[in-house]
């Protein structure tokens, strides 16, 4: 399991690699043998068993589970993915299972006593016989959402339960007496102790949950070798190439000055980097991702970042510390647009401080590894340049930044948030 999943939820991730990391997470192999990354179920009487403690015990919960079946959705034989329940009656049964023809080849999948049922028009023609397959199941406790390989066969469908707990789990089967078993490999399973986001099953489905780095728009991290005094700029390492200037190009009480022999630059609240609007014209006006650390002793008022025109047509950043509050803050034509106020809790003075701001529905942030949310209403964007350290007119930060990145139409989910705050956090404690 990744650090990024375990913080953000995951309760559970079986290793399936061979038969000694089986036996480590406690579970009892009846049959089934280690094959190419998964092990392999021969759809008689394999199954695995593992000794569970409160991972099931959740009043929202999710599962992801990788395989490749032998059997096609139309194969007149019932196959159970996984299950756990006391007997075949299915008492208080936790199960995802594909029925035979005599139930029109339906998957089912139960929380304690009751289920929803997808037809299989609904999923068969999403289902790949001996290719691997990935469904994620997001379940809130009154409705339950369903991917298989990317595509939505189950949205939102009501389906209310109550937490259970059960420490058993198999694979393969619902109980230790192989009823309709497994036929095929299964690689990879996960529960998380809440309802993942529809963003965070579509990654799990492709494969791409920790591929985001690489779709960032602007990377500024501020190395010493990515600092080019020459040009008057720190370089944007994204491979687009929106390099960030030096104040206002002309003055030099403007320009933030490099930090000697670590990553960063000072700034004294009148000092900024000028990334071009033509690099970030979108960001803001649909989804979007920042992500800044910094470092600042000052116990008053500061802007972080702002994208803006002129007085009536800004987005800002801002730190209030005399009450220990961030703010999103826009205005549009001299209007108001929209604000995130995110209550720090206490002074984060004196420490490297991380937040990364991801637009979803309502909006959230992660500051210092730590959710946070706040009241979000979407802006329309305005076509000024991004500037970092300030707003014209506003007092600037006053102390260190280390880092700063921004995704012009990817809003991070709360995984990937987590997992660049980790990321970040150790490279810039390892310098």
């Amino acid at each position: 399991m990744l650090s990024a999943e375990r913080a953000s939820g995951c309760k559970l991730d079986l290793d399936l690699s061979s038969a000694n990391t089986v036996i480590r997470q406690r579970g009892t192999i009846s049959g089934a043998l280690p094959k190419d990354g998964g092990f392999y179920f021969d759809g008689t009487n394999d199954y695995i068993q593992y000794i569970l403690g409160s991972e099931f015990y959740s009043d929202a919960i999710s599962y992801v589970i990788e395989f490749t079946p032998e059997f096609n959705w139309n194969e007149n034989v019932g196959r159970t993915f996984f299950g756990c329940s006391f007997n075949h009656l299915g008492t208080g049964r936790i199960l995802l299972f594909k029925y035979d023809a005599a139930t029109n080849y339906d998957l089912l999948f139960q929380m304690n006593i009751t289920w929803i049922q997808i037809p299989s028009a609904s999923y068969s023609a999403y289902w790949k016989q001996n290719c691997k397959n990935t469904i994620v199941i997001s379940a809130t406790g009154a409705t339950t959402t369903i991917y298989l390989n990317g595509n939505l066969i189950a949205n939102a469908t009501p389906h209310v339960w109550s937490k259970l707990h059960r420490n058993i789990l198999n694979l393969g089967c619902s109980y230790t007496e192989p009823n309709a078993p497994f036929k095929g490999l299964i690689h990879s399973f996960k529960i998380y102790s809440r309802a993942l986001s529809d963003q965070e099953c579509l990654d799990y489905c492709n494969n791409s949950t920790f591929l985001y780095e690489q779709r960032a728009t602007v990377v500024l991290p501020m190395r010493l070798q990515d600092h080019d005094s020459t040009n008057l700029r720190t370089l944007d390492v994204s491979s687009h190439g929106y390099h960030a200037t030096f104040g206002d190009g002309l003055t030099p009480t403007t320009y933030p000055t490099k930090i000697s022999g670590k990553r960063g630059y000072s700034f004294d609240g009148g000092d900024y980097l000028k990334i071009s609007n033509a690099g970030i014209n979108s960001l803001f006006s649909g989804k979007w991702t920042t992500s800044m650390t910094w470092r600042s002793n000052y116990s008053g008022y500061y802007e972080f970042f702002s994208k803006d025109m002129d007085a009536s047509n800004y987005i800002q950043m801002y730190c209030d510390y005399t009450i220990n509050r961030l703010y999103y803050y826009g205005y549009i034509g001299g209007l108001f647009g929209f604000m995130v106020a995110i209550d720090i809790g206490r002074s984060f003075q004196n420490n490297m401080n991380l937040i990364v701001s991801s637009e979803i529905t309502s909006g959230f942030g992660m500051l210092n590894g730590r959710i946070v949310t706040g009241t979000f209403t979407r802006a329309f964007n305005n076509n000024g340049a991004l500037k970092i350290g300030k707003i014209a007119g506003g007092s600037g930060l006053r102390g260190e930044y280390k880092d700063f990145r921004a995704w012009d139409g990817i809003a991070l989910t709360q995984i990937q948030c987590k997992d660049l705050y980790i990321k970040l956090l150790q490279d810039i404690n390892h310098e």
